[in-house]
């Protein structure tokens, strides 16, 4: 029995740590971004390749000058791993010109949430570097 329990710890950790990332660091470099900014998704629309676009209502920018106030991200059900965008929330998008921006589990873009806002600040600092 002992063994049959270990065996499933053993499976389960290996599952949650399958999906962490090593974090988005908050060092920004021009490989990193062009532009960086923060807002609220106001319009998610399906498109034909399966992707969800995301339109935001920006609310600030933190470097450079956005060419669009976009990003994708998956639609269907949620998996394992996966990360989804709703209207309503904010995400700070990582974005470069001429490119719509992905939000995925260990992507630059990712949710904000304002309970957290020293990840902002620290965004701010490295931003204006």
């Amino acid at each position: 029995m002992r063994i049959v329990i270990g065996l499933a710890l053993l499976f389960l950790s290996s599952l949650a740590i399958a999906c962490q990332c090593a974090g988005v660091p908050v060092e920004i470099t021009d490989e990193n971004a062009d532009y960086i900014y923060l807002g609220k998704v106001v319009s998610a629309k399906l498109r034909p390749d399966g992707k969800v676009e995301n339109t935001l209502e920006p609310i600030e920018v933190l470097r450079g000058n956005p060419d669009q106030w976009k990003f994708l991200s998956n639609s269907g059900p949620i998996r394992m791993c996966s990360t989804i965008a709703a209207v309503g929330l904010r995400y700070i998008v990582y974005g470069r010109y001429g490119q719509i921006p992905e939000l995925f589990l260990c992507s630059y873009t990712q949710h904000y949430d304002p309970k957290h806002s020293r990840a902002l600040e620290q965004i701010r600092e490295a931003a204006n570097k």
